[in-house]
């Protein structure tokens, strides 16, 4: 549409002051309130371009309005980018909070849902933003809380394991010796605990 506007422009219209400012005001409106409903500021989302909206120097010719256009489009286009970038950063670390304070019960499920997303939506975001997958995550977490633990607490392994989220003890050993190389029990024997 930008491309049939600038056409019709150049075509029929190069030399209508009237019709270069028509194009100029549909466009800085359009603009302002795609970045307004972003709640961002004008001034702060196309910089120095916003100078040229608040002059009432209109535009005159047809290739200054053209280059106008095009910076402020790429600068509406990096703020966009910009806000989604910080949102799924927000995200990222939420989805990590939940885990440090839940590494027992965070699942899939609950991590989704204390972040309000859908799971598949949400392992696609973490894996793209973090390259680790959650459950990739969340097993170094319980590792590292498991490390922790048995440095720390007099509790015993099954106990630990429990804990961590995982129901048979065995299965727990398993991921902590692939995981570090040895078992929990050779871990404390290694401590002298």
């Amino acid at each position: 549409m930008a491309l049939t506007v600038v056409s019709e422009l150049e075509e029929e219209w190069r030399d209508s002051q009237e019709h270069i400012l028509e194009a100029y005001f549909a466009i800085a409106s359009s603009i302002s309130a795609l970045i307004h409903r972003t709640k961002k500021w004008l001034a702060d989302t196309i910089g120095e371009d916003f100078y040229t909206v608040t002059s009432g120097q209109p535009m005159q010719t047809v290739d200054e309005l053209c280059n106008w256009s095009e910076r402020v489009i790429a600068s509406y286009r990096r703020s966009v980018s910009s806000v989604e970038k910080d949102s799924r950063n927000s995200i990222i670390r939420k989805v990590q909070d939940y885990i440090a304070q839940n590494p027992g019960t965070a699942s899939l499920q609950t991590i989704s849902s204390s972040v309000y997303l859908n799971p598949s939506y949400l392992s696609k975001i973490y894996k793209l933003e973090t390259g680790e997958g959650i459950s990739e995550y969340t097993l170094r977490v319980r590792m590292e809380k498991a490390i922790l633990m048995l440095e720390q607490s007099p509790e015993k392994i099954y106990e630990i394991s429990t804990l961590l989220g995982y129901q048979k003890p065995s299965y727990f050993i398993h991921l902590f010796k692939k995981h570090y190389g040895i078992t929990p029990q050779e871990y404390r024997n290694k401590l002298g605990l």
